[in-house]
């Protein structure tokens, strides 16, 4: 049985509570803070039920605050961002 690095896979992983990053280089990374967007964050099975609630919230936001077309451009691309770590979830 071939081990996950040999095959070319992630094999590595950092916590970072709410997920796991993938990247080798994560101590140098310039955009930690900004992880949930990175091709190398592996959100946790744990934070489906959050993600969900999350992009409820927003979608409520959306629907029933009055918002600035600033605040609503901000809240759609979190409700974007919510979908697709759900999908990526969802893999």
């Amino acid at each position: 049985m071939q081990y996950a690095a040999a095959r070319g896979e992630v094999w590595k992983y950092y916590d970072l509570g709410h997920g796991f990053c993938t990247n080798d280089f994560w101590a140098h990374c310039n955009h930690r803070m900004a992880c949930a967007r990175c091709p190398f964050y592996r959100p946790k099975n744990a934070t489906m039920d959050q993600l969900i609630e999350g992009k409820a919230n927003l979608v409520r936001m959306l629907e029933f605050v009055k918002l600035t077309e600033d605040e609503q451009l901000l809240v759609t691309e979190g409700i974007a961002l919510h979908q697709e770590l759900i999908e990526k979830l969802a893999m």
